[in-house]
């Protein structure tokens, strides 16, 4: 393991109020945010980014907002998601970052548990507000990102102008255990749970993690994960921000765009989660695939090389080999990819270092501040989700005779607990450790390989266990195969077994490219198709792990805002009859 990279003066940083200091400072000068309006992009510095936050901040503090109290956000991605986000934390109050996907009785439920009384939203969503404000027992203030005509509503820059007529500071008293964010989890289980992270929880995530993923002042990062979400809020936000770098907010989540975005701001990181990193690998593939016979043979045997250099030697050389595809899809000005928020396959980080992309994958949870381990530049191994970081602690819990236990942390980056909900934080927060709910082992140098989730565990009748998410993976790799989630399903009511169900989306634009020009492709042309993939997938496994059975889905699953499936929408333990 290489050694960590150390910045004296952000190490001595023990707040948010404290990096926000150190940013506007030290990095005054620097471009921070940048979004595109109308066919153009506008710029903010770090200078001009900390007036207005400190005066904002003076403004809701003038309408009652103090230590303790709770100020929402509820808005697409853009520069006064930070704005607003940075200003709440200089009063000493508590950011409670809301999804725009959530359902009026999900944004009732949020405003209404945490006593919200000041909610920051843009335009788009006021109207959904509107509809339940009856409901909204404390909710005082809406303030509006965008100017609208909408009675008893602030516009955001008229409190930055008030904020700026006050001379008088007010004096925050900021302790590191305090608490800065309540974030609440969309989950793959169905129970919302209310996060409460500390000042010294996300701070020393930021310098943890930026002591192992090198960031410089001249990065650009492409900000298109949702703000609301931990892990985008502090590495894709807070991150930057500590070290002086840019960020530019993408326009959409099309890969089309994306790769705009990257190639018009010239952006070198990009954060992400493995759906939006499988579809655009899928993007490219497919522009290759379109090229003339000689372009396409002379691709792959170039890929062909330098997967077998790599594999021999362990040298990088992709990054020389395809400079001139990067820069023509848009893609040369790029160094890293960072991946977090869901399980993801191998051969997606195997596709883009081979295609001279550093691609680092990490692993945590929102009750990790987000982040517990990553892998780094010049030791990383795809299988892994890499090494923890030097100020937490992890552990398996009862391990069995593979290695593989339940993993346990603890450290700095570990919540203070679920808001209002003590049994829920006994029942992961015991003995001083967080229980992850996640089934792993380390590997020879201490690296942490995920097996699956506690509760997704399948166990046969004869006590083997199976771990659905490795069944995903390997189904996902047919080309007729865009989704599956593999399932528990009773064998019978007296025996505890489970065989394997597998519920499969299959990728119809490309069965329609392989079949629709010589036939037509009727439903049972599909079944005979994915039934095919299916035998392959047992022929290659063995018995205990062959899928059983199998159900056909016209749609894509319903996913969280971090695009993980929400499996508590299909789990069952059904008989199968």
């Amino acid at each position: 393991m290489s050694s960590i990279i150390t910045n004296p003066e952000l190490s001595n940083c023990r707040t948010l109020i404290d990096i926000f200091k150190f940013s506007v400072s030290a990095f005054s000068g620097n471009n921070l945010f940048s979004m595109k309006k109308n066919e153009k992009y506008e710029e903010m510095k770090y200078s001009e980014f900390g007036e207005m936050a400190e005066s904002l901040a003076k403004a809701l503090m003038s309408i009652g907002i103090k230590k303790g109290k709770k100020v929402g956000i509820l808005s697409e991605n853009r520069p006064m998601w930070g704005l607003a986000y940075f200003s709440i934390i200089l009063t000493g109050s508590v950011v409670v970052p809301i999804d725009v996907q959530g359902s009026e009785n999900e944004l009732e439920h949020i405003i209404n548990d945490s006593g919200i009384e000041v909610i920051f939203c843009s335009a788009n969503v006021v109207d959904r507000l509107q509809e339940i404000h009856s409901l909204l027992k404390k909710l005082k203030t809406i303030v509006l990102f965008d100017r609208k005509k909408i009675k008893n509503k602030v516009f955001i820059n008229d409190l930055i102008k008030k904020g700026r007529s006050i001379k008088k500071e007010k004096k925050i008293k900021t302790a590191p255990d305090d608490m800065a964010v309540l974030i609440y989890t969309s989950g793959t289980t169905g129970v919302s749970k209310a996060v409460m992270l500390s000042h010294w929880n996300i701070t020393s995530n930021v310098i943890g993690v930026g002591g192992m993923i090198p960031i410089f002042e001249d990065d650009r990062f492409l900000s298109v994960l949702p703000l609301n979400h931990a892990f985008e809020c502090t590495i894709g936000l807070i991150l930057p921000v500590s070290k002086g770098s840019g960020i530019t907010y993408a326009e959409s989540l099309a890969s089309k765009q994306i790769i705009a975005d990257i190639r018009d701001r010239r952006i070198t990181v990009m954060i992400g989660v493995p759906l939006l990193f499988e579809k655009m690998l899928t993007g490219l593939n497919r522009g290759i695939s379109q090229k003339s016979l000689p372009v396409r043979t002379l691709f792959h045997t170039l890929m062909w090389t330098v997967k077998g250099i790599n594999k021999t030697t362990g040298k990088e050389i992709g990054k020389k080999i395809f400079k001139s595809l990067r820069d023509k899809a848009g893609l040369g000005s790029l160094r890293l990819f960072v991946c977090g928020g869901a399980p993801l396959s191998r051969w997606i980080a195997d596709a883009f270092n081979h295609l001279g992309i550093k691609f680092l994958q990490g692993y945590g949870l929102t009750e990790t501040s987000p982040v517990l381990t990553v892998n780094i530049e010049n030791d990383f191994d795809n299988s892994t989700v890499g090494y923890p970081f030097p100020n937490i602690e992890l552990a398996l819990e009862s391990p069995d005779k593979e290695g593989i236990g339940e993993l346990k942390a603890r450290g700095d980056y570990v919540m203070l607990g679920y808001y209002k909900n003590r049994k829920a934080t006994d029942a992961v927060l015991r003995n001083g450790w967080f229980y992850t709910g996640d089934l792993a082992r380390f590997d020879n140098k201490g690296r942490i390989i995920l097996e699956g989730r506690c509760k997704n565990l399948i166990v046969t009748p004869g006590g083997k266990n199976i771990f659905p998410e490795e069944i995903e993976d390997k189904l996902n790799r047919s080309p007729f195969i865009k989704e599956s989630l593999v399932i528990g399903r009773k064998i019978s009511i007296v025996n505890e077994g489970e065989e394997t169900v597998a519920h499969i989306y299959p990728d119809y634009e490309y069965i329609d490219e392989i079949f629709g020009t010589s036939q037509q492709v009727t439903t049972q042309k599909i079944e005979e198709t994915i039934k095919k993939e299916i035998r392959k997938y047992n022929s290659q496994t063995v018995q205990y792990k062959m899928i059983k059975d199998f159900i056909l889905r016209q749609e894509e699953f319903p996913k969280t805002s971090t695009k993980k499936i929400k499996r508590f929408l299909f789990k069952t333990k059904d008989v199968h009859v």
